[in-house]
């Protein structure tokens, strides 16, 4: 009924109708405006801006950009690869993740923490903040699993390239 109403008011201009014609056309509008807001909103995964490789649209991985944070606290283990120039640290209580970057490149430094166990397997924590600075990430892991730790740098959404730093287990 609306879109005929609307219809002929915008085939039909005549004079009695031009005062109705404004307001049916601004209505028409807003719910054209709104109806594109709500179809162009992102999928929740890609919402958050962390869809930063192709294996992070999959529901098993999940990918963060860290936030910026100063350098993990002493009881942290670290992983670190002098050829990547990447410093990865992991503290087990509350599976926090801090990736520093040591190269001062303009790329991205990566740390993924990957176990065999649970709906999510791959984790990957994104310090795109610089040379030197560190990011934290929150993960949330099985605790009881082996988990092996890789850390490298991401050169494009495609292109990455990282080398296994160590594992763990048990926390």
């Amino acid at each position: 009924m609306l879109v005929s109403h609307v219809k002929t008011a915008l085939t039909t201009p005549s004079r009695s109708r031009l005062g109705r014609r404004r307001p049916v056309r601004a209505a028409f509008l807003a719910l054209v405006a709104t109806a594109a807001a709500v179809f162009a909103t992102p999928a929740p995964s890609m919402a958050s801006g962390d869809n930063y490789l192709p294996e992070c649209v999959y529901a098993s991985v999940s990918c963060q950009t860290g936030v910026a944070t100063t350098a993990p606290p002493s009881d942290a283990r670290c992983y670190s690869n002098a050829i990547f120039r990447v410093k990865v640290c992991i503290v087990y209580a509350g599976d926090f993740v801090y990736v520093q970057d040591l190269e001062a490149d303009g790329n991205s430094a990566l740390a993924r923490i990957h176990s065999g166990s649970g709906n999510v397997n791959a984790r990957w924590c994104r310090n795109s903040l610089g040379h030197n600075l560190w990011v934290m990430c929150n993960f949330d892991w099985v605790e009881d699993t082996l988990k092996q730790v890789s850390g490298g740098y991401r050169y494009s959404y495609e292109n990455y390239s990282i080398t296994s730093l160590g594992q763990f287990s048990n926390n």
